[in-house]
């Protein structure tokens, strides 16, 4: 089953700077028409009816809303959990990441500041069945040593050829890429903050955007390469939460 939260984190981080630099706050927000959509149908409905749909397709449904208290967020969370949205979750109190059993993710995160809760759900990928039939080529790379020791060399690169933590030094350093850019994200967020009318920053915004869906392609290769080690992708999956968190602390 593949995991799809990285992805979401990245789709939501583009949805916040567009609310940063289009308005998008709670004063944005007016009545919500909850969708009747097929993912919409899998959520329960939110006890506000105030708020906005920023996505709403086949395969992503994206929706703030508002005057939501940080108990109606935990009920929300709840509510979610007895729909079966308890497969690899993370909960706090301003976020709330989990799967399902046949594969679509669901994130939730909450600011104080505007009582504002924000709802990520996606679908899984269309190609997933194919994936189950992966993992039977990988022990492939042990009948290589063909030339003694020599190819070694060129196989360190990948780390250790053969074992299941060959994508090890991968993920680790994506996460450390990726949180140095969530510092940067933030960073920027709070310039814009303070002076809205800067044009220099227009122009920032839309390079974080190109930076942010790179960050997706990379995400969903690193999630890939991870699918059948369940202790590195609990790992990845929690530090992802953390460096989330410093988002949802800084909004």
């Amino acid at each position: 089953m593949k995991r799809r939260i990285a992805i979401i984190v990245v789709l939501t981080l583009i949805t916040s700077l567009v609310a940063a630099c289009g308005g998008g706050g709670s004063s944005d927000l007016g009545e919500l028409r909850w969708p009747n959509s097929t993912l919409a149908r899998m959520l329960p409905v939110p006890q506000s009816n105030t708020g906005k749909v920023t996505i709403d397709s086949s395969d992503l449904l994206m929706v703030d809303v508002g005057k939501t208290s940080s108990d109606d967020f935990n009920d929300y969370i709840d509510e979610c959990m007895n729909k079966g949205f308890t497969v690899d979750y993370n909960r706090s109190n301003t976020l709330f990441m989990a799967n399902n059993d046949e594969g679509y993710s669901l994130m939730l995160s909450y600011r104080d500041n505007n009582s504002t809760m924000s709802i990520s759900f996606s679908a899984p990928r269309e190609d997933e069945p194919e994936n189950e039939s992966t993992p039977e080529p990988t022990p492939e790379p042990t009948p290589e040593p063909q030339d003694g020791g020599e190819n070694q060399g060129s196989d360190d690169n990948a780390g250790n050829t053969g074992t299941p933590t060959a994508p090890d030094y991968d993920w680790r350093q994506f996460l450390k890429d990726y949180e140095e850019w969530m510092d940067d994200y933030i960073a920027f967020l709070k310039k814009y903050e303070a002076d809205p009318t800067n044009l220099d920053l227009l122009t920032e915004s839309l390079d974080l955007m190109i930076k942010a869906a790179e960050w997706a392609e990379r995400a969903e290769e690193i999630e890939t390469d991870l699918e059948n080690d369940p202790d590195a992708l609990k790992e990845y999956i929690e530090v992802l939460t953390r460096i989330l968190k410093k988002l949802t602390d800084a909004m």
